[in-house]
């Protein structure tokens, strides 16, 4: 009974071991994302939207508040990310379990911005996910801190349009 009872922990734990690597590791094969969307404006500060297509272009919508009138203003800049970021995102989206994240929002803090990303792989499979920057989820925050990384490293060329802030504008 005990040689039985050892066998049978020994097999548990070598398929658990097994198991615990498949679930960390992306999947052979794993989708990639035909595009990306990151928008990251508060109402009265401003911030940044980001627009990324598989091959790592984009456009980046910087919007601040108006020096000069009410209301924000927009930049809108076309981006490449390098091909290793756009890598380290597809990696991130897989390991962190994009479509299985649930939306739990907690009542706002006070001048706290609504985070949206958005992801669509190229099945055309969709979700989006939405925190409060105040909320920490760490599956949500990774994948957010890469687009960061993407809005601050990315080669940008000069604004192609400054105008008054459309919050519904999409590429």
């Amino acid at each position: 009974m005990n040689r039985l009872m050892a066998m049978l922990l020994v097999a548990a734990a070598a398929l658990y071991g097994c198991s615990r690597r498949a679930a960390s590791e992306p999947a052979a094969g794993a989708e990639s994302m035909q595009s990306v969307s990151l928008r990251d404006v508060h109402p009265l500060f401003g911030g940044t939207n980001l627009y990324l297509q598989a091959d790592g272009s984009g456009i980046c919508q910087i919007v601040e508040p108006s020096q000069h009138a009410r209301g924000l203003i927009e930049k809108r800049i076309p981006i490449t990310a390098d091909s290793a970021t756009v890598k380290e995102l597809n990696h991130a989206i897989s390991q962190h379990h994009f479509f299985d994240l649930t939306e739990a929002l907690n009542p706002a803090v006070p001048d706290a911005s609504r985070i949206s990303i958005s992801v669509t792989l190229a099945s055309k499979r969709s979700a989006t996910v939405t925190n409060w920057s105040s909320d920490r989820n760490p599956d949500f925050d990774a994948i957010y801190q890469i687009l960061l990384k993407i809005i601050k490293s990315a080669k940008r060329s000069s604004a192609q349009q400054e105008s008054v802030y459309d919050p519904h504008w999409r590429p």
